[in-house]
């Protein structure tokens, strides 16, 4: 698809997205916020980074799933899948005590509450309204995969690393619920018969996805990871090392993180010893395989739409 076109898709997502708040009954103040929070990183009004949001990965989905006919009717379902995912993003945000995010730097936690189930609510209502799909199988494929995702949440909110050992199959066992419930959810979205291909892919693509994002997190003096000692796949792999290595200086090491008052200079030694293990370089190269793995099997599950496959595969990379 041509620079364009592209543009002129986004375009039409936001003018949707502009419309459906103005329009709702949300407070005046939480439609103003919810704009500017939808000019965050992987957001619809993004203007740094254009190349992907949640409500261009839902219309092109659909171009792929459910054909061209319903183009209007699929943004306005791209627009409201965009509300949706705010939604889950600022909860997302708040279990993760990651205050120096965007969201915390707009409105308080009492507030970031407020507006995260206003929004959920308010999304749910758009997906039912702006779709021709049989109104009791959306709202069950949408409940099914938020409530995946939201067991999935619950499970990361005690799953660090202590005296217990954490392994790398439970990590992937905890994302799958997390983070590739919400891929499978869009999927279903447009395709309501089970398929276990786009299962698969949405698999692959919340793997890659959140292996991407925990080599970065765990590098960032702007999130919480290291500190509350999560148990990410950076740090297992380091754990491991350093066990067979240097008789497990860097689980010692954690152990000395202090969460009400951390020691930059010990959480920057820990980053430093994390990296020089190979832990970091391992997660983005399994994120580089998961993904193109996915790439290969919507090549391969959908050969007659070329097209419809290419722009998707453009927003994955």
């Amino acid at each position: 698809m041509g620079i364009n076109q592209n543009k002129i898709i986004r375009s039409n997502i936001q003018s949707l997205v502009k419309n459906f708040l103005h329009t709702s009954t949300l407070h005046k103040d939480m439609q103003n916020i919810a704009v500017q929070l939808l000019h965050g990183k992987c957001k619809i009004f993004n203007k740094k980074h254009v190349g992907f949001s949640w409500g261009e990965f839902a219309f092109h989905t659909s171009s792929l799933l459910d054909g061209e006919d319903a183009k209007f009717n699929n943004l306005k379902l791209a627009a409201s899948v965009e509300l949706l995912i705010l939604s889950t993003d600022i909860l997302d945000d708040l279990v993760d005590n990651d205050i120096a995010t965007e969201t915390f730097n707009i409105i308080s936690v009492p507030q970031a509450l407020i507006l995260a189930n206003t929004l959920l609510m308010e999304s749910l209502h758009l997906i039912v309204k702006n779709t021709n799909k049989k109104s009791t199988d959306l709202f069950n494929i949408v409940h099914k995969n938020l409530i995946n995702a939201g067991n999935g949440q619950w499970q990361d909110i005690s799953f660090f690393i202590d005296h217990t050992f954490v392994s790398e199959n439970q990590y992937f066992s905890l994302i799958k619920k997390k983070s590739c419930s919400i891929i499978q959810l869009i999927f279903e979205l447009y395709n309501l018969k089970y398929d276990s291909t786009l299962e698969e892919i949405a698999t692959y693509i919340g793997y890659s996805w959140q292996l991407k994002n925990d080599a970065q997190d765990i590098l960032s003096h702007f999130k919480n990871d290291l500190i509350h000692k999560k148990a990410t796949l950076p740090i297992i792999k380091a754990i491991e090392y350093s066990n067979e290595i240097d008789e497990g200086i860097l689980a010692k090491q954690l152990k000395l993180i202090n969460i009400s008052n951390p020691n930059q200079e010990l959480l920057n030694e820990i980053r430093s010893y994390i990296k020089k293990t190979g832990a970091i370089d391992y997660c983005i190269i399994l994120s580089t395989l998961y993904i193109n793995k996915a790439k290969a099997l919507l090549k391969q599950h959908f050969p007659n739409n070329k097209i419809q496959v290419d722009n998707l595969i453009q927003l994955l990379d």
